[in-house]
């Protein structure tokens, strides 16, 4: 009797085993929240600003244009930018060409809200060309921003308008004639999108 019981419950429990198999994991799955998966986005900023220069402490005038692409993970924003700048100080004039990273921390989770704000940080190394009286100059340049900023998803998700006021350091490197430090404070105007 035994040997009969074992001979049918043997395939009978291999049947169960294989059936029930596929259930386990889906079962599993539903119970264990996944991580979340991270939105990507794209954006552009550009902005007029006046900052004050080391070198002579003038005024100078400031037209920027910058491109981001990252990922967004609800509090936590990051990817890399790149950044293209003009400093007209007379008779100096400067264009730079920057790449680096940013990183943004959202005071509330990026998920659908109407407004996001947060505090915001960059740093960027290229290079600086300089004109004065028709020659040319190229040196390396280090700029580095941070401050606070403010989302407003007007035309609902997944386009916002963004708007920064960043505190901004940047050394452009050269002798002690062309050696030029600017800090200052800058607005920055733009748009994202989120995908």
């Amino acid at each position: 009797m035994h040997s009969f019981l074992k001979a049918k419950a043997a395939p009978l429990l291999i049947v169960l085993i294989l059936f029930t198999c596929p259930v386990l994991p889906a079962t599993v799955a539903e119970t264990v929240p996944s991580p979340p998966e991270a939105q990507r986005l794209i954006g552009a900023a550009s902005e007029i600003s006046s900052l004050t220069t080391s070198r002579d402490q003038t005024m100078t005038l400031l037209i920027s244009f910058s491109g981001r692409y990252g990922w967004n993970w609800g509090r936590v924003e990051a990817g890399p930018i790149v950044q293209y700048t003009l400093l007209s100080a007379n008779p100096l004039t400067t264009q730079t060409f920057a790449g680096g990273v940013f990183f943004d921390l959202n005071l509330m989770p990026n998920d659908g809200r109407a407004f996001i704000a947060g505090l915001g940080a960059s740093t960027s190394v290229g290079m600086v060309n300089r004109s004065l009286g028709g020659a040319n100059f190229v040196d390396r340049t280090v700029v580095l921003q941070s401050g606070p900023f403010i989302k407003w998803f007007a035309f609902q998700n997944p386009l916002c308008l963004r708007f920064d006021l960043l505190y901004s350091y940047s050394n452009a490197a050269g002798d002690d004639l062309y050696a030029t430090t600017a800090t200052g404070v800058r607005a920055l105007a733009g748009v994202e999108a989120y995908f």
